[in-house]
């Protein structure tokens, strides 16, 4: 494996750390992900368990600086994780900056909102709670109780009339609370357990059906000034780029300055139980500076060790910024900077950019936004354990790409967008890129129905294929979210001429029935050249 990085990745990839970096305020956190994809009903972003996310979080995404729109992930996989949205799509573009809400602010109940229609700007729904959150720069809210929800869930997948290869119940429960017993601490938990009813249950793990995850359980204290903590099982504000660790961060804040220490272990993603052989430590030191809601800057560096069994797997550079240069301008970056690799066998220093994440996204008038972005990912070798961690799908060498959009606001409650991706080849792949561009009609002739429709054109390290969606929604009485789709994707694999088509019927229906109670149902058909199937989710909860 080659772990030698080029010049024409140095310069660019050290340009991007010296001189890129996206916004942050007092309530958010800086989060390297950004929106790749939108359809009606969904939003996904490029950052999944991997750096930390686990279904339940409450993200931010960023589309001006005056206007944020709180989502909850409601599928997750290592690299990309996807969440029910049902506002208006002129309120949200590909390559927004998406951030994490530290504290977790309470939302504002429905029939608050409830006025303000289905394409209101100052809202969004949240269809994995059924309700409607506004944004954090509009509303703030000090909570002194335990708040969250407990749900039943069931998924499943597989043809309903034969054999479901996957299907499963399950009972959640999330809560968070700030001013804990009065105290200035913030106690958050999100567990779930569930019962495997797969008969292809053998072949994803051994242990009994029924198992109980525990995706976050963490007490912490945040002051202005001074000492902060968390200990549990958290995620680092200062270096998300750690993922989930179990252990605990201590921190001294004074002025603009802040520094620490983590240190913890990671946990088995597979079955969310403690895993005390691989260890991890982590120093930081950040600095920010400006108005904490125009013009602000903030920059972190650290320095990462990973032990296995107490002896050294890997150290890198952790570098993050972001800022807000002006109003209309926001800036976004995280890279790792791998200082050990081995050559002939042999361990010495380096200095590899095993990945870096970059966005841009401006905002000249109301009308236009335009985004862009750069990431480039290499596999992570990893000396006593032996193992190589892959930051992207094929991990023989660095992988780059770059990426960028427009969306214009038009007359009569249309919205326009383009949007294309580039990565560069590899020893073994060929370059891959897409091209894509939708139309959206909101609010047509007065009527609460939204129509979209969107052509992909995908170029991939593999295939060949194009996309055609269309989409609607319809809102009922203020409180019943309605939304079908119907997507196409005709692809054949490089080299060969046999062609493949899948073609795949959605509707969705969430349902804000009280303050408290709420529920949401989706459901796929599949129509696959080799297999048709099903897919099922349903959400039964009450807020509390």
């Amino acid at each position: 494996m080659n772990l030698h990085v080029s010049r024409r990745i140095v310069i660019p990839a050290l340009l991007v750390i010296c001189a890129t970096i996206g916004l942050a305020q007092s309530h958010l956190r800086p989060f390297p992900a950004a929106v790749t994809y939108i359809s009606s009903g969904t939003v996904y972003i490029n950052a999944g368990t991997s750096a930390g996310l686990v279904i339940g979080d409450t993200i931010v995404v960023l589309h001006k600086p005056s206007h944020e729109i709180t989502l909850v992930i409601a599928a997750i996989s290592s690299g990309s994780s996807s969440s029910p949205y049902t506002g208006a799509l002129s309120q949200i573009a590909v390559g927004d900056s998406v951030f994490t809400l530290h504290p977790v602010e309470k939302p504002v109940p429905f029939q608050e909102q409830a006025s303000r229609g289905p394409a209101d700007t100052t809202g969004a729904r949240n269809s994995a709670s059924g309700q409607f959150l506004v944004s954090t720069a509009n509303k703030r809210v000090d909570l002194s109780a335990i708040h969250g929800r407990v749900a039943v869930q069931y998924v499943g997948a597989g043809q309903l009339k034969g054999t479901m290869n996957f299907s499963q119940p399950s009972l959640l429960l999330q809560l968070s609370s700030q001013k804990l017993f009065g105290s200035n601490y913030t106690l958050s938990f999100y567990g779930r357990t569930y019962y495997d009813f797969s008969p292809q249950y053998g072949f994803y793990g051994t242990g009994p059906r029924m198992k109980l995850r525990l995706y976050q359980m963490s007490i912490s204290s945040t002051p202005t000034q001074g000492i902060g903590f968390d200990a549990g099982r958290l995620v680092s504000r200062y270096a998300g780029g750690l993922g989930q660790v179990d252990g605990a961060q201590v921190y001294l804040k004074e002025g603009n300055f802040a520094a620490g220490a983590l240190l913890g272990t990671q946990p088995d993603y597979t079955n969310s139980n403690l895993d005390l052989t691989q260890q991890r430590g982590i120093v930081f030191a950040s600095y920010g500076w400006g108005d904490l809601f125009a013009n602000r800057t903030d920059l972190t560096v650290a320095y990462g060790q990973q032990l296995h069994q107490g002896r050294f797997d890997r150290d890198f550079l952790y570098l993050q910024g972001s800022s807000r240069l002006s109003s209309a301008l926001m800036l976004y970056e995280s890279s790792e900077i791998d200082l050990h690799t081995i050559n002939n066998g042999v361990e010495s220093g380096a200095f590899n950019l095993t990945n870096t994440f970059a966005s841009v996204s401006y905002f000249p008038t109301d009308w236009l936004t335009v985004n862009g972005g750069y990431d480039a990912t290499r596999a992570i070798y990893l000396f006593d354990s032996m193992k190589s961690i892959a930051d992207s799908l094929i991990d023989r060498e660095l992988q780059q790409g770059f990426r960028g959009g427009l969306s214009f606001r038009l007359p009569l409650h249309l919205t326009a967008s383009f949007d294309g991706t580039y990565r560069a080849k590899t020893s073994d792949t060929r370059d891959s890129r897409s091209l894509s561009g939708s139309l959206r009609s909101f609010s047509i002739l007065g009527t609460p129905l939204s129509l979209g429709v969107r052509y992909s054109r995908i170029l991939g390290a593999y295939t060949d294929g194009r996309d055609i969606s269309a989409d609607a929604d319809f809102w009922v009485g203020g409180s019943i979210s309605l939304n079908a789709r119907l997507d196409q994707y005709v692809y054949d694999i490089v080299g060969t001429a046999q062609g493949y088509k899948t073609t795949t019927l959605t509707g969705m229906v969430n349902w804000s029935f009280s303050r408290k109670w709420y529920t949401m149902v989706s459901f796929d058909q599949v129509w696959d050249t080799t297999l048709d199937s099903q897919r099922i989710f349903f959400e039964l909860g009450m807020r509390f």
